[in-house]
């Protein structure tokens, strides 16, 4: 479940419209393709989906059912769609809608960074099994987002403490954590 206050949710469905039960000039079509390509979620036939409901009301359910980090990759997509209208138009957002872009694009941030900082057990058999159990489930749940995000960490944590092992450093000089590819690039030069 995305970690959204009551504030937000409200400050989301102002500037989405979603009042009168729609999300800006979606079709329900559109709107489950618009989904689909962001978030690779099927709202009409996806499990726990299958109800049917409006499509401010599918996006409530995807705040309450969903993971921060999808449900701020796919508001985050939303903002940029809102933005894009306007752009079409050649015409500005109103000072207010520019105000509640700006918050709204803080909540997107945290949620995102919230989902970022996963934490695998230490011992390699633990995360191996850790690993496994979260793949196979997000495999169950048609979420390979998830699956390539833990993937990633994995990757990430595992050449860090290689490096370590090995007295390589994981940081730029200014204090910058190393990326995967720079991580395994500075292990492959010393080994």
């Amino acid at each position: 479940m995305a970690n959204l206050t009551l504030k937000e949710k409200r400050l989301f469905e102002e500037l989405l419209g979603m009042g009168s039960g729609y999300v800006l000039d979606f079709s329900n079509n559109s709107f489950a393709r618009f989904i689909m390509e962001t978030i690779n979620l099927d709202i009409y036939e996806g499990p726990g989906y299958t109800e049917y409901c409006s499509k401010a009301n599918k996006l409530r359910q995807i705040w309450q059912n969903e993971q921060g980090g999808i449900v701020g990759k796919l508001m985050e997509e939303l903002l940029d769609y809102y933005i894009d209208q306007y752009n079409s138009r050649e015409a500005e957002p109103t000072d207010k809608e520019q105000f509640l872009i700006q918050e709204l694009k803080g909540v997107v941030k945290r949620l995102q960074e919230n989902t970022a900082a996963i934490n695998l057990p230490l011992k390699s058999e633990d995360t191996l099994k850790t690993l496994l159990e979260d793949i196979q489930s997000s495999i169950a749940k048609n979420k390979p987002a998830l699956v390539l995000d833990r993937l990633h960490t994995f990757a990430v944590k595992y050449l860090r403490d290689l490096c370590t092992k090995y007295s390589i450093a994981t940081e730029d000089p200014n204090g910058k954590k190393i990326a995967l590819h720079g991580l395994a690039g500075k292990l492959k030069k010393t080994l």
